[in-house]
C-alpha cells in the first residue's frame, strides 16, 4: 500500500497546494496590517513582514506544541504556550496599533525568553527538550528585533541557558509536572520540533530579504533609468537653447537690419515698403515657426497636445498653403503645382494639427529643393483613407538618412538650399501628431534623385 494520502476527487498534490494557499493567505492577511508608513522606507518594511511572519509561525508552533501537550496531560505547559500563542498573534495588530518596530521586536524577544524559560523550569530541566529552544532564542532576536536590543535578549538567553547548566551541575533538579509516561515522547516531538522552526525563520528571512533585494533592484533600475531620461532632457535642453539662439539669431538679424534700413530713408517708395516689409514678414514668420516647434515639443513631451476631430477639408488646407509658400517659391523660382482627385476630400481629423503635417511637408520640400525646380503637392483617395504625397528634385535621401528622418533632433546630410535654417524637430513633431490622430508618414527616397 502506499504511504501518499487519497481522498476522493483529491490528491496530494492538490492538497499541499490547498495548505500552502491557505498559508500564503494567512501570511498576506497578516502583511495588511502593516502600517502604511513603512511603505516608504525599505528597511522598516523589511522588519515589518519579517516581525507579522515570525509572529505568525511562532502562534501556529504554540498552538500545535500545546494541543500535544494537552493530549498528555501537561496541564502547565498548555497554559504557557497558549499566553505564548496569543501574544504572537496578536503582535500584527500590536505593530498596526503602536506603529512601533522596536517595541514589538522586544515584546516578541522577551515573549519567546519567558514562554521557554517556564516551560523548562516546568519541563525537567537539562532533562527536557525546552532547554534547545530556549538556546535558540538569540536567532529569534537577531531576525526581528533591533541590533543593540537582539544582544541584549541573546545575553540573557545566554545566561538562561547557562544558569540551568550550572543547577545542573549543582544536582539542582526540576520536576517534570506531566505524567513520566510521556516525556520521551515529549522531548521526541519537541526537538524534532525545533529543526523545522528554525529552517522556517530561515526561509522566512530568506524570502523577506530577496523580496527587499528585488524591491531594491527595481528602485536602482528606475532611479538609472530616471537618471538616463534627466542625461537626455539635459542634453536635450542644451540643443534646444542652442537651436533656438542659431535658428532665431538670423532672421532677428534680417529683421533688425531692415528695420534700420527703413529708419535711415525719409521717404521710401511703395515698392521699397512692400520688399522690406515683406522681408520682415519673411523672417518673423520664420521665428514663429521655430518658435512653434519648441512649444510643440514640449506640449508632445508632457501630453498637453490635445485634438479636436472634425470633418477636415484637405483641398482647403492645401491651396491655403499655397498661397503661404507662393512668396518663398518666388525666392528660389521654384514651381509648386497640385494634383487634387477630389474636391470632397475629407478626413476625421484635427483641423490644425492637419495644417501643421501638411505645412511641414511642403515648407521641408521647398527648403531643399534647387531653385529653378518643382514642388508637387497630390491628394487622393484611396479606400477610407485620403493618400497626401509631396514630392521635390532634392538631393534624395540614403537609407541611413531614411532611417533617422522622424527622430529628434535629427540634422541629415541634405542641407537647405537657400540658407534656411533646419531644427531637426519637424518631422519628429509631424509623425508624433500624425501617429496620434490614426494617421502614418512615410518616405520614398533615393539618393541623388
Amino acid at each position: 500500500m502506499s504511504g501518499d494520502f487519497h481522498h476522493p476527487g483529491v490528491s496530494t498534490r492538490r492538497l499541499t497546494d490547498w495548505m500552502a494557499q491557505r498559508g500564503l493567505c494567512l501570511i498576506c492577511k497578516a502583511d495588511q496590517l502593516i502600517p502604511e508608513s513603512f511603505s516608504g522606507d525599505e528597511e522598516s518594511l523589511r522588519r515589518a513582514r519579517l516581525q507579522n511572519r515570525v509572529g505568525f509561525i511562532g502562534a501556529i508552533f504554540c498552538l500545535i506544541y500545546s494541543a500535544v501537550y494537552l493530549f498528555a496531560g501537561h496541564h502547565y505547559g498548555v497554559s504557557i504556550l497558549v499566553v505564548g500563542a496569543i501574544i504572537s498573534a496578536a503582535l500584527p495588530h500590536v505593530l498596526s496599533a503602536t506603529g512601533s518596530l522596536r517595541f514589538v521586536g522586544n515584546l516578541y524577544s522577551s515573549m519567546y525568553l519567558v514562554v521557554f524559560v517556564a516551560l523548562t523550569l516546568v519541563g525537567g530541566g537539562m532533562d527536557g527538550h525546552s532547554l534547545a529552544w530556549l538556546a535558540g532564542a538569540p536567532l529569534c532576536a537577531i531576525v526581528i528585533a533591533d541590533r543593540n536590543d537582539a544582544i541584549g535578549w541573546s545575553i540573557l538567553s545566554i545566561l538562561a541557558v547557562f544558569a540551568f547548566g550550572v543547577c545542573h551541575y549543582l544536582g539542582i533538579h526540576f520536576p517534570i509536572l506531566y505524567p513520566e509516561r510521556w516525556h520521551t515522547l515529549i522531548n521526541a516531538m519537541g526537538y524534532a520540533g525545533l529543526a523545522p522552526f528554525m529552517f522556517l525563520l530561515g526561509q522566512v528571512f530568506e524570502s523577506v530579504r530577496r523580496r527587499a533585494f528585488a524591491r531594491l533592484q527595481a528602485t536602482m533600475a528606475n532611479l538609472s533609468d530616471a537618471n538616463r531620461k534627466l542625461s537626455n532632457l539635459n542634453r536635450e535642453k542644451s540643443e534646444f537653447l542652442h537651436i533656438a539662439a542659431h535658428d532665431l539669431k538670423n532672421p532677428l538679424s534680417v529683421i533688425s537690419g531692415y528695420a534700420d534700413l527703413m529708419r535711415q530713408f525719409d521717404e521710401l517708395d511703395r515698392a521699397e515698403i512692400e520688399q522690406y516689409s515683406g522681408e520682415i514678414l519673411y523672417s518673423a514668420n520664420r521665428m514663429l515657426d521655430i518658435i512653434t516647434n519648441l512649444l510643440n515639443v514640449q506640449a508632445i513631451e508632457e501630453g498637453k497636445m490635445h485634438f479636436s476631430i472634425e470633418r477636415c477639408s484637405f483641398p482647403l488646407i492645401i491651396r491655403q498653403i499655397m498661397q503661404d509658400y507662393s512668396q518663398a517659391c518666388s525666392r528660389k523660382q521654384i514651381e509648386l503645382t497640385t494634383e487634387i482627385g477630389a474636391e470632397d476630400l475629407f478626413a476625421a481629423a484635427d483641423f490644425k494639427a492637419t495644417y501643421r503635417i501638411i505645412d511641414n511637408f511642403v515648407s521641408n520640400a521647398i527648403k531643399y529643393s534647387p531653385h529653378g525646380s518643382r514642388v508637387s503637392v497630390t491628394c487622393r483617395e484611396a479606400g477610407d483613407r485620403i493618400i497626401l504625397e509631396v514630392s521635390d528634385n532634392g538631393p534624395g535621401l540614403s537609407l541611413a538618412d531614411q532611417e533617422l528622418l522622424f527622430g529628434k533632433f535629427t540634422r541629415l546630410t541634405p542641407q537647405p538650399t537657400g540658407g534656411e535654417s533646419s531644427s531637426g524637430l519637424g518631422l519628429w513633431i509631424t509623425h508624433r501628431i500624425a501617429t496620434a490622430m490614426d494617421g502614418a508618414v512615410y518616405c520614398r527616397s533615393e539618393l541623388g534623385k
